[in-house]
């Protein structure tokens, strides 16, 4: 019996060949004698077709009946199906490659244009320019880096408005260190002292002098440098007048 090849129905087949040699009846025969089941490689003209295909048949022996009873598949309809296969996995490994480069593009372009700006901001600061901007949208790694620029800019004017006061000659200064190790805030704070102190020596000698008090003198050793010099420079004036 044969599904489609009705002329190949009460044909004695063991001694038939395909058309590249092979006795495949006969090995469908011995396969199922000797292994009980098996495959078995051949050619087959598949049917409204002129080239013959390679095919695989399984082949199986009913004992009861000492009957060999196979099916078969075609090799190319097995290469086709495997090729969906690789296709729709070459496909999605395409998809995934895509999104792998986008997703890297996006990682990258967003980090890269904060450290960028960050960079121009930085070059900015180099040279004294403070007027600059820093915004944090984030919280990851790269927006704690921005929070602590702001900080650093903020910090950063508000002792360059310190300085402009006390060049101003305004000495109620609200300064704070940030901490132990804000040597600028602390050096500020103690220039402030000294200028307090400075001043409150010179207006002891002048209220003193006002008074008539020529004896009184500046305590010139409690200072230095420059400020030691102003009021040694003052007690001279003293000593000139009297």
């Amino acid at each position: 019996m044969h599904p489609v090849r009705a002329d190949l129905e009460g044909t004695d087949m063991i001694n038939a060949v395909d058309a590249a040699g092979t006795r495949y009846i006969a090995e469908f025969v011995n396969v199922g004698r000797t292994k009980g089941e098996g495959a078995v490689h051949y050619v087959w003209l598949r049917q409204n077709e002129t080239t013959h295909t390679p095919k695989i048949s399984y082949v199986k022996l009913f004992q009861k009946w000492d009957w060999i009873i196979g099916t078969g598949i075609y090799v190319d309809d097995v290469d086709a199906a495997v090729a969906d296969v690789r296709n729709g996995i070459l496909l999605v490994l395409f998809i995934l490659i895509g999104l792998m480069v986008a997703a890297a593009y996006f990682t990258a372009q967003r980090i890269s244009s904060p450290i960028q700006n960050l960079v121009k901001v930085a070059d900015k600061l180099a040279v004294g320019d403070v007027n600059v901007v820093v915004q944090s949208n984030s919280n990851d790694e790269i927006g704690t880096l921005q929070k602590s620029f702001a900080e650093m800019i903020n910090g950063i004017k508000d002792k360059a408005n310190a300085s402009e006061q006390i060049a101003n000659g305004d000495l109620n200064i609200s300064l704070a260190p940030k901490s132990n190790d804000d040597i600028l805030s602390i050096s500020i704070l103690n220039v402030v002292k000294r200028l307090r102190e400075l001043i409150s020596e010179l207006s002891f000698l002048t209220s003193e002098a006002v008074k008539g008090n020529l004896s009184a003198r500046g305590k010139a050793s409690k200072f230095s440098g420059s400020y030691k010099e102003i009021v040694e420079g003052v007690n001279g004036l003293i000593e000139k007048m009297v």
